[in-house]
């Protein structure tokens, strides 16, 4: 298999849905321009939940505690690993089977895989979270462009992330 460079982006936050809705999901990639293929300006965004994102930020009301659930129909997700990865770069290959649309607890070095179907295509990215308080959490993305494609290697020349202008409270 050819090694197939994807793009990631670092230390996004992205808050829980009952602190701020609007800004409580992510999206890895929203094709802008309709041509299929996948622009640096079309990757990694924060966005409000709903169906719109991949993802959103769940609190628990019992514990306060984040969970990652999945939003956009086609996307499931599971855990990369039992275990904590030591970077995002860990992540090296979507692992073929055991998704879910069940919600996943956030925890600090974790790493969690998405399997994101639309128009008949598949496409994986991951996640690791490196911060998780009550209110938000910061994460790492990557997301492999290449339709079908599981590899997760770090990414090549490629413009990463768009500054969102947050403060971390």
């Amino acid at each position: 298999r050819q090694d197939t460079p994807r793009p990631d982006g670092r230390n996004v936050l992205v808050f829980a849905q009952a602190v701020d809705a609007a800004h409580s999901g992510f999206r890895f990639w929203e094709d802008g321009n309709a041509d299929g293929q996948a622009q640096a300006s079309e990757l990694g965004f924060v966005v409000a939940s709903g169906p719109q994102a991949d993802f959103s930020v769940y609190r628990d009301p019992a514990d306060s505690s984040l969970w990652f659930r999945p939003e956009f129909a086609g996307v499931t997700m599971r855990l990369y690993a039992a275990t904590p990865v030591s970077d995002l770069t860990a992540i090296d290959y979507a692992p073929a089977g055991g998704y879910t649309r069940d919600l996943f607890e956030a925890v600090p070095t974790y790493g969690y895989v998405f399997a994101v179907a639309e128009n008949g295509t598949t496409r994986y990215g991951a996640v690791r979270a490196t911060h998780v308080g009550r209110d938000y959490l910061i994460l790492d993305w990557s997301y492999q462009t290449d339709p079908g494609n599981p590899e997760l290697l770090l990414r090549g020349n490629l413009p990463t992330v768009t500054v969102t202008g947050f403060d971390i409270p």
